[in-house]
């Protein structure tokens, strides 16, 4: 079993150097990769294979014109060009868009591979390849011993600090769930809301985070305005850049341990777990509550959901289709009341059997329904 590490290290000035030069060497082969794939396809109709760009790469590194490609691991620039290749397949499978190229502020990261325990905790540092000193770590948990590391993943946040990815390949038990059920429907002001009249938001584990939030998200809007008034490049604005990122990472940082903890939480207690199948892309064309999905990062959060189930021996994800009616639908009889489609109604009594629901919980109620039936017909 796959599973990855990430901690935080504590780089020296010339270890961020080596880091910065690896990132940005490893940034430059994946998009000068891609645009000579542009150009080759536009000419012959046809993309260029990785076999030849690997080649490319080669002779790039002899030219003394980019000399400076040899100052990094070239494993990286390898796994650069693997990454490219993985976009297209992914295209071509219509999984994803066409791949574009990679900005500095957005991708800030490169991957080396384990080859003859080059990389390994030696000391309580970390070693890494082409990196003659050990790198300071904090290690806030333990590798398994019996467990291989297969790659590693430096990254540089925009607050420039710097972590580690280790994959590691381990030989654990899996955990047991306990034999409950429970349906997921997720929302806006209430982040879910469970089949047992369960609703979590933010502060589900801590009563303060709320006030935290509103606290950090003040002083954002106050460093916005401090950045907007600095001059560009100057120190001041890098030092106010970095204070602002801060800022942003704290927000993420208390809504990513939110979302470790509850899906904990539910993959643990939980046999099965039906959700919504929500096409998030297309939700995100309402301008109203567009602002609203992205904070609550339900994309994310499925995903942790799905990850985790694996690591159980008996919890199953079942996904309910996007256009199954579940807020429309009353869970004791059936009915369906088209009324209910305005979001305004938070509470409505079913005409037919006369039972009172709270549209989130009757809409959670339908959807670990429906997500049964789809296992029995399975």
């Amino acid at each position: 079993m796959l599973k990855a590490y990430k901690f935080r290290i504590y780089p020296t000035e010339e270890q961020k150097q080596f880091f910065n030069q690896c990132i940005g060497n490893a940034r430059f082969i994946y998009n000068h990769c891609l645009a000579i794939r542009n150009n080759d396809y536009k000419q012959n109709k046809k993309y260029t294979s990785r076999t030849k760009l690997s080649n490319h790469i080669t002779d790039l590194k002899r030219n003394p014109l980019f000399k400076w490609l040899n100052l990094s691991d070239s494993i990286a620039l390898q796994q650069s060009l693997i990454d490219l290749e993985t976009a297209f397949q992914k295209f071509f499978k219509k999984e994803t868009g066409y791949p574009r190229f990679h900005s500095k502020h957005r991708k800030n990261s490169y991957r080396t591979i384990n080859q003859g325990k080059t990389i390994r905790i030696e000391k309580g540092k970390l070693r890494l390849p082409k990196l003659k000193s050990l790198v300071k770590i904090k290690l806030s948990r333990q590798i398994p011993k019996n467990g291989k590391i297969k790659n590693a993943t430096v990254s540089k946040t925009p607050s420039n600090k710097y972590f580690v990815s280790l994959l590691v390949d381990e030989n654990t038990s899996l955990g047991v769930s306990q034999a409950n059920e429970v349906g997921i429907d997720l929302g806006i002001k209430t982040y879910i809301t469970l089949s047992n009249g369960t609703k979590c938001h933010f502060d589900f584990f801590d009563s303060n985070v709320l006030k935290k939030l509103k606290k950090i998200d003040k002083r954002i809007r106050k460093l916005h305005h401090l950045f907007s008034r600095t001059m560009k490049k100057s120190q001041n604005h890098e030092k106010r850049r970095i204070k602002l990122a801060r800022g942003y990472e704290k927000v993420c940082n208390i809504k990513y341990d939110f979302m470790q903890k509850l899906s904990r939480k539910l993959v643990n207690e939980n046999q099965v777990i039906a959700i919504e199948n929500l096409k998030i892309k297309n939700m995100i064309r309402n301008h109203n509550l567009a602002k609203s999905i992205q904070d609550n990062s339900w994309g994310k959060f499925v995903t942790m959901l799905e990850y985790k189930a694996k690591w159980q021996y008996n919890c199953q994800i079942v996904k309910v289709s996007t256009f199954y009616p579940s807020s429309q639908l009353c869970s004791v009889c059936g009915y369906k009341n088209p009324e209910v489609k305005d979001l305004k109604i938070r509470k409505w009594e079913c005409p037919e059997c006369h039972a009172k629901h709270d549209r989130d919980v009757n809409a959670s109620i339908n959807i670990l329904n429906e997500g049964k039936r789809l296992l029995s017909v399975a």
